[in-house]
């Protein structure tokens, strides 16, 4: 059901409190997806030998530094998908980005009634 709906009608969805728990759930291993997603970059860039693309050590840890930083935030906006007003959206767009399959969007609508 969630496949299949628009952005505007995802807005104006009422979750019951069982979908509500169930979609808390699906965020959270989605939201895991996109950390793990994260630290596996990260680990690729450490793994990289010094060239002219990466620089020095110096210039290593400044990628690395405003990665972190940007990550931050990101992570920050995260935790504001929790909120019953996002969480549609959110679980959405973590599909739309691969971080869940439509089987686990779709199992809210299912097993949440």
């Amino acid at each position: 059901m969630l496949i299949e709906l628009n952005r505007l009608e995802i807005d104006k969805m009422e979750l019951s409190k069982s979908q509500y728990r169930l979609a808390k759930e699906v965020l959270r291993m989605g939201i895991l997806r996109r950390h793990e997603q994260w630290q596996q970059k990260l680990a690729e860039l450490l793994s990289r030998p010094f060239d002219e693309e990466i620089g020095n050590a110096y210039d290593r840890s400044m990628l690395i530094t405003r990665s972190a930083r940007d990550w931050f935030k990101e992570s920050e906006r995260m935790e504001n998908w929790y909120h019953k007003s996002s969480i549609l959206m959110a679980i959405e767009w973590l599909k739309d980005e691969g971080f869940l399959s439509d089987d686990e969007a779709v199992s809210i609508w299912e097993n949440g009634q």
